[in-house]
């Protein structure tokens, strides 16, 4: 019995360094998948704010045109109002000039909207990368708790198959020794 107990020893401690490699594996694999769900959310939340902003941004379009509509007729009044022949030259330019500023206006206004949807769905687009990314990781990190126990479990018989060995070389020199033969 008391020579079973460095093999007991070495083989509980090499089950349990495989073990834990496996359940390190795991964990990793684990926490990565919960990571990358993490970031498809944040890409998804994204994505549906993009979708509002687009819906925002009409109505926000909508509002600057009646609102232009609105001062170009107001101006039409006060124009008419003071007396001004309302198709002469100057006040035809005045309305140009201030539809051209509106429309600048409006342009602008889509353009930053576009920009900034686009930079958005870039960020979503990137989390999702990453999110992937993340996933195979864990997976990696799973198959290398694979390979770390194999190792373990190889390294643990080596060393009870020289443990082995060397016990028996030990149990040939003392056998040897002991009926009184000189070596």
């Amino acid at each position: 019995m008391a020579q079973a107990i460095p093999y007991i020893i070495m083989g509980t401690s090499t089950a349990l360094s495989a073990g834990s490699a496996l359940a390190a594996g795991s964990a990793a694999k684990n926490e990565a998948n919960y990571n990358a769900a993490i970031k498809d959310n944040q890409a998804l939340g994204i994505e549906q704010n993009v979708q509002a902003n687009k819906f925002l941004a009409q109505a926000e379009i909508q509002r600057m045109r009646e609102s232009f509509a609105s001062f170009a007729g107001q101006n039409t009044v006060n124009f008419a109002g003071s007396g001004v022949d309302l198709s002469s030259g100057s006040v035809a330019t005045i309305e140009r000039k201030n539809l051209e500023k509106y429309l600048d206006d409006e342009y602008m206004f889509k353009y930053n909207e576009a920009k900034r949807n686009t930079a958005d769905l870039n960020q979503a687009q990137m989390l999702k990368v990453d999110a992937q990314a993340t996933r195979m990781r864990g997976k990696f990190a799973r198959k290398m708790s694979y390979i770390k126990a194999g190792t373990t479990l190889l390294s643990g018989g080596s060393q009870m198959y020289r443990y082995d060995q060397l016990n028996k070389l030990n149990q040939i020199n003392s056998s040897s020794t002991s009926s009184g033969e000189i070596q």
